[in-house]
């Protein structure tokens, strides 16, 4: 029935989710760029569904990729965090971005934010990603997701055992 399956057309992909399967939305089609929805777990229906708002962590080659791929999208990027606060600061106004973080903690602390894409330095993305996940932000990370693989099996076990979905871009 329409409760049980149904397809909701977001961006260039769809998503498929399944109750009786998984309580986890799966996507199904391949995609550009994230548009990331999300439908509580609960008996709601499609037109429950939240539009997420981001902030990307990183303001080197990919971060303002991140921010100009989930614009195209239709996603509300809301915030930037750099390296320093100064970076933030010139990447938030050269970008037109409502917010520039000062640190990785004031980005978590954010209400605002309901997503993050990790496009910082490769050794800090376990940590980051960790971070994430325990601050119930969904989470977005540029490859690769951790250092080794006891690193990445924490993330997985992490993520499994939350209400938060991850991801790794590839």
């Amino acid at each position: 029935t329409d409760a049980e399956r149904w397809r909701c057309r977001a961006a260039k992909f769809s998503i498929r989710y399944d109750p009786q399967s998984s309580p986890i939305a799966q996507i199904t089609e391949p995609m550009a760029c994230t548009q990331l929805l999300f439908r509580p777990l609960s008996d709601s229906t499609v037109e429950d569904f939240v539009k997420f708002k981001v902030a990307v962590a990183g303001t080197g080659f990919i971060g303002p990729v991140h921010v100009e791929g989930l614009r195209r999208a239709g996603v509300e990027v809301v915030g930037i965090l750099g390296s320093t606060p100064d970076k933030s600061q010139s990447s938030a106004t050269e970008m037109h971005i409502e917010k520039a973080y000062a640190s990785f903690d004031e980005l978590l602390a954010d209400a605002d934010v309901d997503c993050v894409h990790l496009a910082t330095p490769n050794r800090l993305h376990f940590k980051q990603a960790k971070a994430c996940i325990a601050a119930a932000k969904h989470v977005l990370c540029e490859k690769p997701l951790a250092m080794n693989s006891d690193e990445s099996a924490e993330l997985v076990r992490l993520a499994a055992n939350s209400n938060v979905a991850c991801g790794v871009n590839y």
